[in-house]
């Protein structure tokens, strides 16, 4: 990960698909978790890249991997993406996602504007009550965007017929990198 930001830690020796399969030894969340604003995921990994690796963990794929799902891989692997395509993860995901494939709803989540398109989150046991979003444009890529039904629909039928990445790709993309955790392939959860 570090050949495409330099300026990344050197305690960061992970690749970047190991970011994909949550490999890489990194926290879930950083504490605390972001609550500005961010433009970029890379403005958003430079202010959480300090953070440690987990302790009795060495990023690697294969026999006697450590996996550990990390919204904070997805926040750099945003980062590479930005440096590669030279824009941020907003204008990415619009160019290569949203136009191309006319899925005209996907967006990064701007959950702090409101949204009458969206649906309300209830949580609660014995009492319930409206969860309160917080701001998850520091992980766009994980779990930071937001797409309507139907063209979360589109989206799938366009993946299995090969349209929005050839079928040989698909397969690396939805194969799990070793036996540590089956159900977990390259950014795909798969079973």
């Amino acid at each position: 990960t570090r050949s495409f930001i330099p300026a990344m830690p050197s305690h960061h020796t992970h690749t970047v698909e190991q970011l994909l399969s949550h490999r890489a030894c990194l926290l879930d969340k950083p504490s605390p978790e972001p609550k500005k604003q961010y433009n970029s995921a890379m403005s958003a990994a430079k202010t959480i890249w300090k953070n440690p690796l987990l302790s009795s963990c060495t990023p690697k794929i294969g026999t006697g991997s450590t996996y550990m799902y990390s919204n904070f891989a997805f926040t750099l692997l945003g980062a590479v993406l930005e440096t590669r395509g030279k824009k941020n993860i907003v204008q990415l995901l619009q160019s290569y996602l949203t136009k191309p494939f006319g899925l005209s709803s996907l967006r990064a989540e701007y959950p702090l504007t409101a949204n009458y398109d969206r649906s309300e989150r209830y949580v609660g046991k014995k009492k319930i009550y409206l969860w309160t979003r917080e701001n998850s444009n520091w992980k766009v890529l994980a779990g930071g965007m937001e797409i309507h039904v139907v063209d979360l629909a589109r989206l799938g039928i366009k993946l299995k017929k090969g349209q929005v990445m050839s079928n040989a790709t698909r397969t690396v993309m939805w194969t799990a990198p070793d036996e540590t955790m089956k159900n977990y392939a390259l950014g795909w959860g798969v079973t």
